[in-house]
């Protein structure tokens, strides 16, 4: 029977920054768990993910959402985020599992009156699959881009392009029964797909 999960927040803090041209905020926050039941990387027999208490541990870090429009025609988009995710077992400190470090999301989008085209890049650093921290899945980088075109106020053609450079990358891992045996998760690879929007 696993015990009762207690959050407390004990610190978030924004700013949100709104010019002419950029508008963005910026959060850091810091949570403290006691008892938090958390992933420990190992599938039980019917498939399903095992979890398991710890009696202290931590997330902090910093948020970032951006948009920036140089001229009308270039719009600039960020999500970034930072974080330090610690499970604290002993007295030693050990990363939580399938937590990075660091998520980009960073879009450059051009529109012309009815037209509109984006480039898409999408980065995650690398993260641990299990508790003891001796397995780590390496981190990748996914380039997709879209495009729309508006036909008149009832009709839009749109097209998206997922991992145009045919990365093979692998966005989740687990270890297997043995618990040494690392079993992978393989990215789609390149992909795409054809959207007619009609409103009425």
């Amino acid at each position: 029977t696993y015990k009762s999960l207690y959050l407390y927040v004990k610190n978030e803090t924004g700013l949100n920054i709104n010019v002419k041209k950029l508008n963005a905020n910026i959060n850091a926050y810091f949570m403290d768990f006691d008892n938090e039941l958390i992933l420990s990387g190992k599938f039980g027999p019917n498939g399903l993910q095992l979890h398991s208490n710890v009696a202290k541990s931590f997330r902090t870090g910093l948020e970032l959402n951006l948009e920036y429009t140089p001229v009308h025609w270039l719009k600039l988009v960020n999500s970034s985020s930072y974080s330090i995710n610690r499970v604290i077992s002993d007295g030693i400190k050990i990363t939580h599992i399938m937590s990075p470090s660091w998520l980009v999301n960073q879009s450059v989008i051009y529109t012309n009156n009815k037209f509109e085209f984006g480039v898409d890049l999408k980065y995650r650093s690398s993260m641990f699959i299990d508790l003891a921290n001796s397995y780590k899945l390496d981190g990748n980088v996914k380039l997709n881009a879209h495009a729309k075109y508006t036909i008149n106020d009832a009709l839009t053609f749109g097209l998206v392009v997922n991992n145009i450079l045919n990365d093979k990358s692998y966005s989740n891992a687990m270890l297997g029964a043995s618990g040494t045996k690392v079993l992978y998760f393989t990215d789609s690879p390149i992909n795409f797909n054809i959207s007619l929007k009609w409103t009425f």
